[in-house]
């Protein structure tokens, strides 16, 4: 566990309350054979996890899946979490949400729901997930924003993408009060599949196609070089201080979204028994992995390492990411060009 040998009650603890999908996105992470339909997590388990969470004094949960609005259970689940006072975030792709879920997320509002717009127009939106949803996903954005519910967005970065109607979808949803991320980190899927890295950009037409703030960035940019440099998070940080937070739709508690291999029952232990015997599981499982490579690096201060991106991109931890690399270094000129022009 940590340095005090206590669970941190402090981290969001994920519930994951299906593997199972509406869409078929080109670029998941969740392999195919994965996906099967009766993975779903059940009222009555997620409630006996939950009651355990609020006694042991944690405070924030994320609910996610696969789709997790395509769990039967899916109104139980959050309305219990919701009534025992739980910081809520979901993460959904919205095309499930019908009258009484969207109702529900009104009535019981989240602290922040997460949608993920999977293209920039309905020709993209299709070819990325094999649906023609873009439109009813637009509308299910701007009605929950319209209803005082705090709802981002996210965009995957990918070649199917119009870049130009992404950035002029970002500007809609921004001038509505919408924060809305376009995100570059498309990986691998669990298995080692490498087709969705066919569809990411590479980093320097990550660059080159100007997708964040400047602005916002450059100020980020002089903040952090200001303070003492970071060091990279390697896998004894996830073990040791973040500790295990994802509870899958089979009840068994995992160190993270990507370190998924090794786990422990929560039908046959407590939260607090798994998550001693996780931390114990995986300190002897990566006990002679070293992470030597990245700490001699001088751009940790701006690194977003992780070491579940790496098992996931290189196949081992504490190994360093080459496309991160890459994409970190071409930060750090860009922005160090900017800081002297200013």
């Amino acid at each position: 566990m940590s340095n005090a040998g206590k669970m941190n009650v402090n981290k969001t603890v994920v519930l994951e309350l299906n593997y199972q999908c509406n869409l078929h996105c080109i670029h998941c992470y969740i392999p195919d054979t994965e996906k099967h339909p009766m993975r779903f997590m059940e009222y009555a388990d997620a409630k006996e996890v939950l009651d355990q969470l609020k006694k042991y004094g944690f405070r924030r949960i994320l609910i996610t899946g696969g789709e997790p609005l395509f769990n039967p259970d899916f109104e139980k689940i959050y309305s219990y979490a919701w009534d025992l006072g739980f910081i809520i975030t979901l993460f959904t792709n919205a095309t499930l949400m019908n009258k009484e879920k969207t109702e529900l997320l009104v009535k019981k509002r989240p602290a922040m729901i997460r949608i993920s717009l999977f293209g920039a127009d309905r020709n993209s939106y299709e070819t990325i997930t094999g649906q023609n949803r873009y439109t009813e996903v637009c509308e299910k954005i701007l009605y929950l924003k319209a209803q005082g519910v705090n709802v981002t967005v996210k965009i995957p970065l990918l070649r199917q993408n119009d870049v130009v109607k992404m950035k002029e979808i970002q500007a809609e949803f921004s001038a509505k009060g919408i924060s809305t991320k376009i995100e570059v980190r498309i990986l691998p899927r669990f298995n080692g599949d490498t087709e969705a890295v066919n569809y990411r950009y590479t980093p320097q037409e990550i660059i080159d196609l100007r997708i964040d703030n400047e602005g916002r960035g450059s100020e980020y940019y002089r903040q952090i070089k200001k303070l003492p440099q970071k060091k990279a998070r390697d896998i004894s940080y996830c073990i040791h201080v973040c500790q295990p937070f994802v509870i899958n739709p089979e009840m068994n508690l995992q160190l993270c979204f990507f370190i998924r291999e090794i786990s422990v029952n929560l039908k046959e232990n407590s939260f607090e028994k798994a998550c001693h015997l996780l931390v114990e599981k995986v300190s002897e499982e990566y006990k002679e992995e070293t992470f030597c490579e990245c700490l001699q690096c001088d751009k940790q201060y701006l690194c977003p390492y992780c070491p579940g991106w790496a098992k996931t991109e290189v196949g081992k931890v504490n190994e360093k990411i080459p496309f991160l690399c890459e994409l970190v270094k071409l930060y750090e000129e860009k922005y160090d060009c900017l800081s002297e022009s200013i």
